[in-house]
């Protein structure tokens, strides 16, 4: 008698799965003789592989949601965060800073006025669409003695809403939710009553905000978490942390839903409604809505979890610094934290933050603040200053030649195919902190964009702006981080006592440096300096400073001195009259953000026969 071949578990494919199960039944002896192929016992087979194959790809799947690094679902990458303490960002109302002027209807004014929390505004986006936005904050505002109330006042995009729990002990499915997922959670306030019968509410107190030492069984504390299906649940305390929610009790959830980033950028601001007796009111915008974000993405969570877990609600190292800034303040792209020792120059006892904001290119001195001082002083040690910076942009204009088939040309719109790639190139490998444009990259990115494409000569200046000091003299730094080409730097036109100037670099003969010069053009098209020292350039590390220069006005609205320069060469230290080539652009490591700014492409067709 045969011993009949066991049947293997280890395949997961369904040919090898179906291929095992044949082998096992021909090992049996009621089967050793049987066409597995070109019978109805194949139909069940095939049934049983693939049952067997749905079960493994299923369990590999659960499994796989079970880990933070490998977890799909939202549900699983929350509830995963959550055992590293982490509960994901909200939406982030958009801000605006108002400044407004008011009269009362009263005929003998009072010495101040309060002006309500929840006092609503509308604001108009450069589309045409409204906006509410509200206090959220009482403010107390100053009669000025001519019975005119003035103050600048910060409104958040949103509306409050209020919602009701009463606390039902024998119902064991009952959980205190915030009914939206468009809610910012900042400005959530919680409050509590004994029983339905009586008027004054008691605060209560998220956790986040109080310090460990003044918790005890009697503290009003509540605890945020989201759910599997995206809604904020509120946990209480169990009478050893935090005093429990008793039976008949009433829960008062205060919130602001807002609409998140479609509300950054709004300018135009009136009142929503009516002030009781406020007679008129003047407004004028101070700072624009910014700050307007959806809630955290997956990606988001996943890369944020393990960082706030590590700094365990103290900031001391580099990464401590990134997640509570992350944590905290929703409309964030990217973050760049550096200890003093590595700055440029050093500057030992601070640490530096810099803040790449999603809707707009800084973040306002007002949030700056904020981060500042309502975030980072909670957490940060002694001895130990913060400071948010803003990032220092290097603008990237690309100058592509391509050469395409003509003769497999059928109309494409490669203009367009290769606008889009050069983008896409830089979205992914730029428009972050500390990362490095590979000149090999790019040139690769555009060549692939279609078959058509032969090859390209890709070329690329940087640029930089500072706004100018108007009619005064003034220094102006520019580090560009790269090494650039002798010769190659320009700006754009400067006026200097009603004359027309432009600044250039003049390379000095041995040396890795050069001055700047500022010249004009005659009759003749010549270049006349009027001066050829009033700054320097170092070739090899980017810097260019230039001295004492006064300019009453430049070529755009803005009023920015514009340097433009080449990068990709190398100037050898032991011969410096020696060029090496280095077409790669690089950031400085801490505040430095390599971006596109704009592109310009010449598309030549293959004449070859």
């Amino acid at each position: 008698m045969t011993t009949p071949n066991p049947l293997k578990v280890s395949e997961l494919e369904f040919s090898k799965i179906k291929e095992n199960l044949k082998t096992y039944l021909r090992g049996q002896s009621q089967f050793s003789d049987y066409d597995f192929d070109g019978s109805s016992l194949s139909i069940i087979l095939d049934l049983l592989a693939y049952a067997t194959h749905y079960n493994v790809s299923y369990s590999n799947l659960a499994f796989g949601e079970t880990f933070l690094d490998s977890a799909i679902q939202r549900s699983s990458v929350v509830s995963r965060a959550k055992e590293l303490g982490y509960t994901p960002k909200s939406m982030s109302a958009s801000r605006a800073v108002l400044n407004i002027s008011f009269t009362l209807i009263s005929q003998s004014p009072p010495a101040e006025f309060v002006l309500p929390k929840g006092t609503r505004f509308q604001g108009t986006a450069i589309n045409g669409v409204n906006y509410n936005f509200v206090t959220t904050t009482d403010y107390i505002v100053e009669n000025d003695g001519n019975g005119v109330f003035s103050e600048q006042i910060e409104v958040y995009q949103g509306k409050y809403t209020e919602y009701q729990y009463a606390v039902n002990l024998n119902d064991a499915s009952q959980r205190i939710i915030i009914p939206a997922k468009n809610v910012d959670k900042k400005f959530l306030t919680v409050s509590f009553k004994e029983n339905a019968n009586i008027t004054e509410w008691s605060l209560v107190y998220n956790i986040n905000d109080l310090s460990l030492s003044s918790i005890n069984s009697t503290t009003n504390l509540y605890m945020l978490q989201e759910t599997y299906d995206g809604f904020y649940e509120l946990i209480f305390g169990d009478d050893i942390i935090g005093k429990a929610i008793d039976g008949g009790n009433v829960i008062r959830l205060q919130y602001l839903i807002t609409d998140g980033a479609l509300s950054n950028g709004v300018k135009i601001f009136s009142l929503n409604g009516n002030i009781s007796g406020v007679a008129t009111m003047s407004i004028s915008r101070e700072e624009t809505s910014a700050g307007g974000a959806e809630r955290e993405t997956i990606e988001s969570i996943k890369y944020m979890a393990p960082f706030f877990y590590q700094a365990q609600g103290r900031a001391v190292t580099e990464s401590d610094y990134k997640a509570l800034v992350g944590n905290n303040y929703g409309d964030i792209d990217d973050i760049s934290v550096w200890g003093g020792e590595k700055n440029d120059p050093p500057f030992y006892g601070k640490v530096f933050i810099a803040v790449k904001p999603r809707a707009t290119t800084y973040l306002s001195a007002a949030i700056k603040q904020n981060i500042q001082n309502d975030i980072l002083s909670k957490y940060n040690i002694v001895g130990i200053r913060p400071e948010v910076v803003n990032p220092d942009y290097i603008h990237v204009n690309i100058d592509s030649t391509i050469i395409y088939n003509s003769r497999l040309y059928s109309g494409e719109n490669l203009d367009s195919l290769v606008r889009d790639a050069i983008e896409i190139f830089f979205d992914t490998e730029a428009n972050k902190f500390g990362k490095t444009v590979y000149y090999s990259g790019l040139v690769s990115a555009i060549s692939a964009t279609s078959g058509l494409i032969l090859s390209n000569i890709t070329n690329y200046s940087l640029e930089k702006s500072l706004e100018i000091f108007t009619g005064i003299s003034g220094q102006y730094k520019y580090a560009f981080n790269n090494s650039l080409h002798p010769g190659a730097m320009k700006s754009n036109q400067i006026t200097i006592g009603g004359i027309d100037y432009f600044l250039n670099d003049i390379k000095t003969a041995g040396t890795v440096t050069g001055t700047i010069g500022i010249y004009r053009l005659n009759d003749s098209n010549q270049i006349v300096y009027l001066s050829q020292n009033i700054g320097t350039i170092n070739y090899n590390t980017g810097e260019i400073v230039i001295n004492n220069l006064k300019i009453d006005s430049t070529d755009n609205l803005d009023n920015y001195l514009t340097i433009t320069v080449s990068p990709g060469t190398f100037i050898d230290l032991d011969n410096p009259d020696k060029i090496m080539v280095d077409n790669n652009i690089y950031s400085n490591g801490r505040n430095q953000i390599v971006t596109l700014n704009s592109i310009t492409l010449n598309l030549i067709p293959d004449t070859a026969e």
